[in-house]
C-alpha cells in the first residue's frame, strides 16, 4: 500500500468521487454532512501527517476546503432541481422557449435542447423539447404551451447519463408553440456551435458518407452526420468509446502541436502556455464532454509539471481531474460517461505504478508481438475496471469487446491522424483529390467491417442479475488492487482471471437456459398499455400507448430487467404523431432492429405513420407495415390485430399474441372491450390469458367467455374471482407477467 500512501491527493480524490456518487440521490442534509466530513478529514490529514519538508497533505487540505464550500451549495441545488422537476411533472405550462441546440429535425418533427421560462412563476430551466416542426434554429424564441414531464422516473429506465449532467431534468412536448422572433445576441455557446457547424459543413461538402460523419465525430465530437448504423455497429462491438473524443484523440492532436512548437524552437514556458490555451480551445470545440474535460485537465496538469521541471504522476492527475469536474458540476457525478472515462483512464495509467523498464525489441515481428500481448492485457484490464458501470447502467456487454478494441484502436488512430492532416489541408485549400478518395475509401472500409462483424447474433449479452453482479464486484475489486499489491501476494492476482472465467460461465449457462423459454410482461398505467415479449434471447416491445415517452422508458425498463440487450421488434398497434418522438427516443436508448406499424385507417394515422417511417430511415432502422393478417415479430411469436375500433382520431386494435400456430394466445382488449365482436369472443375463448387495458372509458369490465385468467388495469372496481388487478407503483405504472403459448 506504499503506492497509495505516496499519493494522498489521489486517495482523497478517489474517496470523494465514490462518496459523492453514493449520496447523489440522498437528502440534502446527508450531503451537507458529507461536505463537513471531507473538510474535517482534510484538516486532520494536514495537521497529523504534514512534515516540515513534506507538504503533500496541505494540497489535500486545500482541495477539501474547496469541496466543503462548493458541494455544500451545489449538492443541495441537485435536490432543488429534482424537486422542481417533481413540481412541474405532467403539467401544461405557458412559457417562452429559446432553442439552444438541435438534436434532430425533419419536416414534421424536431428534438432540441432549449431554455424554458415559465410565464406564471418565472422559473427558468433547460429542457429537451420535441416539436411538431423541425425547422427551428439555435436562437429562435417560441411562445405558447408545452407539456412537461421529468426525465427521471422512479423505478424506470432513466436517461440521467445523457441529460442530467447538462442540468436538464425535464422534457417538454410542443402543445401549441408558435415562433416569436430570433434572438441573435452573442453567446459563447452559440459562437462555439457556429464554429462546429462550419467545420461540419466543410467536411460534408468535401467528403461523402460515411467519411464526413466519421471525421466530424472524431475531430470535434459532432455526431449529427454520423451514420446511425455505424453507431449501432460500434456499440454492439463494444468500441463506441472510440467515437467519443477522449485522451486518445487529444494525445494525437497535442503530438502534432508539440512537433510544430519544436519546429519553431519555442521555449519551454511559452510552449506550455500555448499548449494549455490550445487544450482549452479544443475542449470547448469538442463540447466539454466528460471524457474530454477529464483528458484536458490531466494534460494541463502534466504540461504545467513539465514546465516547472517536476515529475508527472498520472494517478494524482486523474484523481484531481475527477474531483475538479464534480466540484464544478455536481450533476456530473451521475454521468455514466464520466465514470467510464475515469475508470478507463485508471486502467491505462495504474499499471505504470509498478511498471519496470524492459529492453526494447529490435526486430519488427518481436515489436508486433509485444504490442499485441500488451494491447490484449490492457484491453482486458480496462474491461474489468469498467464492468461495474456496464452492469449498473447498461446491463449488457459485448463479448467481442477485447478483440474489437485490439483491432479498432489502431485503425481509428490511423484514421484520426488522416483526419487531422485532411483538416489542415482543407483549411489551406489544397486538398489533393487522391487524399479525398483515400478518406472516403478508408471510412467505407471501417463501416463495412463494423457492419459485417456486428451482424453476428449473440455478441451482446445481458449482465444483469445478482449472481453476475457479485462476480463483477469481485473482478472489479481484484482489478483495482492489482497495481498496488506487493509481489509476495501473487494469490490475489489469480482472483481476476478466476472471476472472469466464472463470469463467462455464468453468462453462458444463463443464456443457454433462457434460449428454450418465452414469456411476456404486461405494463399499464396513465392510460398507456404495452407488452415486453421474450422468445429465447430475442425481445420485442408492443406499444399500445399514445406515444408517452415516460411509458416507453418503463416498457424498455421491463425488457432490460428481463435481460434484453437489444429490441428485435418495436410494434405499434396504432399511430399518433407522438409515436415519432417515441421511435426517436427508443432508437437512441437501445439497438432496435425493426419497427412495425399498422396500415393507416384515418388520414391522421397515415400522416403519423409516414413521419414514423421517416424517423426510422434517419436512424437506420427497418420499418415494416403490417395489415389485418398480422405479422411475425420474433422467432415463433406473431402479433395478430383483431377488430379495429375507432377511438378519437386514431384506431385502437385488439392484439393477440400466438407463440406458434395452434397455441393458446395472450389476448389484449383495448378500447373495444365493451363491443365484444364475434372475432374477439372467439379469440378470448381460446386464450391462455386475457389482459384488459387502461384505454376504455368508462372502465366497465363486461363478462368474458372462457376460463383463462384476466389481468385488468387499475380502475375497474370490484372484480370477479378470475380477474386480477395490476397494481401500480409510485411512478403510476404497474407490470404483471402473463401466460401465453401452449
Amino acid at each position: 500500500m506504499e503506492h497509495l500512501r505516496a499519493r494522498p491527493l489521489f486517495s482523497f480524490c478517489a474517496l470523494f468521487l465514490v462518496a459523492s456518487a453514493a449520496v447523489s440521490g440522498a437528502p440534502a442534509i446527508l450531503k451537507l454532512i458529507l461536505s463537513s466530513l471531507f473538510f474535517a478529514s482534510g484538516v486532520a490529514s494536514a495537521v497529523l501527517f504534514a512534515k516540515k519538508k513534506d507538504r503533500r497533505f496541505v494540497s489535500a487540505l486545500i482541495l477539501s476546503a474547496a469541496v466543503a464550500l462548493s458541494s455544500a451549495l451545489s449538492f443541495v441545488s441537485f435536490n432543488v432541481a429534482l424537486a422542481r422537476a417533481e413540481k412541474y411533472d405532467c403539467s401544461t405550462v405557458a412559457c417562452t422557449v429559446k432553442i439552444e441546440e438541435e438534436r434532430y429535425s425533419s419536416e414534421n418533427f424536431g428534438v432540441y435542447r432549449a431554455r424554458l421560462t415559465a410565464d406564471e412563476t418565472g422559473d427558468r430551466f433547460s429542457v429537451v423539447l420535441t416539436t411538431r416542426e423541425g425547422c427551428y434554429l439555435p436562437g429562435d424564441v417560441l411562445t405558447g404551451d408545452v407539456v412537461l414531464s421529468r426525465l427521471l422516473d422512479e423505478g424506470a429506465y432513466d436517461e440521467r447519463s445523457a441529460e442530467l449532467p447538462d442540468l436538464v431534468f425535464m422534457e417538454a412536448e410542443d402543445s401549441g408553440l408558435v415562433f416569436s422572433h430570433h434572438d441573435g445576441s452573442f453567446s459563447l455557446r452559440a459562437a462555439i456551435s457556429s464554429v462546429r457547424g462550419n467545420i461540419r459543413s466543410r467536411f460534408s461538402s468535401t467528403l461523402s458518407s460515411p467519411a464526413a460523419g466519421l471525421s466530424s465525430a472524431l475531430l470535434i465530437g459532432e455526431r449529427g452526420d454520423l451514420d446511425p448504423a455505424i453507431k449501432k455497429d460500434f456499440a454492439r462491438l463494444g468500441v463506441s468509446h472510440l467515437l467519443a473524443i477522449s485522451g486518445l484523440h487529444l494525445s494525437v492532436i497535442l503530438f502534432m502541436v508539440g512537433k510544430a512548437l519544436g519546429a519553431f524552437r519555442v521555449r519551454r514556458i511559452p510552449g506550455a502556455i500555448v499548449t494549455v490555451v490550445f487544450i482549452a480551445a479544443f475542449a470547448a470545440l469538442a463540447g466539454f464532454t466528460a471524457s474530454i474535460v477529464r483528458a484536458s485537465v490531466m494534460h494541463v496538469i502534466g504540461t504545467v509539471a513539465d514546465a516547472a521541471g517536476k515529475r508527472r504522476d498520472p494517478l494524482t492527475s486523474l484523481g484531481v481531474a475527477g474531483a475538479l469536474i464534480v466540484i464544478a458540476d455536481p450533476f456530473a457525478v451521475v454521468d455514466a460517461a464520466l465514470w467510464l472515462s475515469l475508470l478507463s483512464a485508471f486502467a491505462c495509467v495504474a499499471p505504470s505504478v509498478r511498471k519496470k523498464e524492459t529492453p526494447a525489441a529490435r526486430s519488427l515481428p518481436a515489436r508486433l508481438l509485444r504490442y499485441a500481448v500488451s494491447s490484449v492485457k490492457l484491453t482486458l484490464y480496462i474491461t474489468a475496471c469498467t464492468l461495474p458501470v456496464t452492469w449498473l447502467v447498461f446491463g449488457e456487454a459485448s463479448v467481442v469487446s477485447p478483440l474489437s478494441n485490439l483491432i479498432g484502436i489502431p485503425v481509428i488512430t490511423v484514421y484520426l491522424w488522416a483526419t487531422v492532416v485532411f483538416a489542415v489541408l482543407l483549411s489551406a485549400g489544397i486538398v489533393p483529390s487522391f487524399f479525398t478518395s483515400f478518406m472516403n475509401s478508408f471510412a467505407r472500409g471501417i463501416s463495412s467491417s463494423a457492419s459485417f462483424f456486428s451482424g453476428a447474433r449473440g455478441i451482446v449479452r445481458s449482465v444483469r442479475g445478482p449472481v453476475t453482479g457479485a462476480i463483477i464486484i469481485v473482478l472489479f475489486i481484484s482489478a483495482l488492487a492489482l497495481p498496488f499489491i506487493s509481489d509476495k501476494r501473487r494469490r490475489l492476482r489469480a482472483a481476476a482471471p478466476a472471476s472472469a472465467l466464472c463470469l463467462v460461465a455464468a453468462v453462458a449457462v444463463t443464456s443457454i437456459i433462457r434460449s428454450f423459454s418465452s414469456d411476456a410482461v404486461f405494463v399499464t398505467g396513465k392510460k398507456s398499455d404495452g407488452f415486453a415479449v421474450r422468445s429465447g434471447n430475442e425481445y420485442a416491445l408492443v406499444d399500445v400507448s399514445s406515444g408517452s415517452n415516460a411509458f416507453l422508458r418503463r416498457l424498455l425498463f421491463e425488457g432490460k430487467k428481463g435481460g434484453a440487450t437489444e429490441i428485435g421488434t418495436y410494434v405499434l398497434t396504432h399511430c399518433h404523431m407522438k409515436h415519432a418522438s417515441a421511435v426517436y427516443k427508443l432508437t437512441g436508448l437501445v439497438t432496435v432492429r425493426r419497427v412495425m406499424i399498422p396500415e393507416g385507417v384515418t388520414d391522421d394515422e397515415r400522416d403519423a405513420a409516414e413521419t414514423v417511417a421517416d424517423v426510422c430511415r434517419s436512424r437506420g432502422v427497418e420499418c415494416v407495415v403490417y395489415g389485418k393478417e398480422g405479422a411475425k415479430i420474433l422467432r415463433g411469436v406473431s402479433v395478430v390485430p383483431l377488430d379495429a375500433v375507432k377511438s378519437g382520431r386514431s384506431t385502437h386494435r385488439v392484439v393477440s399474441f400466438s407463440l406458434d400456430p395452434g397455441s393458446s394466445p395472450a389476448v389484449y382488449l383495448g378500447s373495444s372491450v365493451a363491443d365484444r365482436t364475434e372475432e374477439e369472443l372467439s379469440a378470448v375463448e381460446k386464450a391462455a390469458s386475457v389482459t384488459v387495458g387502461s384505454h376504455p372509458n368508462p372502465r366497465v369490465l363486461p363478462e368474458l367467455p372462457g376460463d383463462a385468467p384476466v389481468f385488468a388495469a387499475p380502475g375497474y372496481g370490484d372484480l370477479p374471482e378470475r380477474v386480477f388487478s395490476v397494481g401500480t407503483g409510485a411512478d403510476g405504472f404497474g407490470s404483471e407477467r402473463i401466460p401465453f403459448g401452449k
